[in-house]
């Protein structure tokens, strides 16, 4: 686990705008030696009960953890994205990959490059697999795209690790 499941609460442009707060937030993703690939999940919902329900639900570690224990065929790159746990959701948001040089514009609103990879648009819920951006840390950025409406989410984030033991 890189990240447990955590909650947030993302202001509306207008409220953020008018009545302070934040309409984007960014948080560091730094992976340990040996990480293969990771993933994070994700869920949006204006419900706030809805978002603590699903965060005690969200168990994207023990669901890699079982897929691997268990064996799956052909090791980690096998591993199919129907075979995680799919969390609920019902309103969007936008969740961008970042690098060290672009998350404080994504925050400042101004130009900012995302990677590709790992950003979706109008995202409910779900899971994301990356098997690229290991090496550094990287910024998962989200925005609330509503003008009127502030939203809940929680997002959880995982990595899978290979150690090689030589035995003689």
């Amino acid at each position: 686990t890189i990240h447990a499941p955590q909650e947030f609460y993302i202001n509306s442009g207008r409220n953020a705008t008018f009545q302070g707060g934040k309409s984007r937030l960014t948080f560091p993703v730094s992976f340990p030696k040996n990480t293969v690939e990771w993933y994070y999940t994700f869920s949006a919902s204006r419900d706030g009960a809805q978002i603590k329900q699903t965060k005690q639900n969200l168990k994207l570690a023990s669901d890699l953890t079982k897929l691997l224990i268990g064996g799956v065929t052909g090791g980690v790159l096998s591993i199919g994205m129907n075979q995680l746990t799919q969390p609920p959701g019902s309103d969007y948001c936008d969740i961008y990959l970042l690098d060290k040089n672009n998350f404080s514009s994504f925050e400042a609103k101004v130009d900012f490059d995302q990677i590709t990879q790992g950003t979706r648009k109008n995202f409910k819920s779900g899971v994301v697999q990356m098997k690229c951006c290991i090496n550094e840390t990287y910024y998962i950025g989200i925005k609330n795209p509503d003008a009127g409406y502030g939203i809940n989410v929680v997002i959880e984030v995982a990595a899978i690790c290979v150690d090689e033991d030589w035995v003689m």
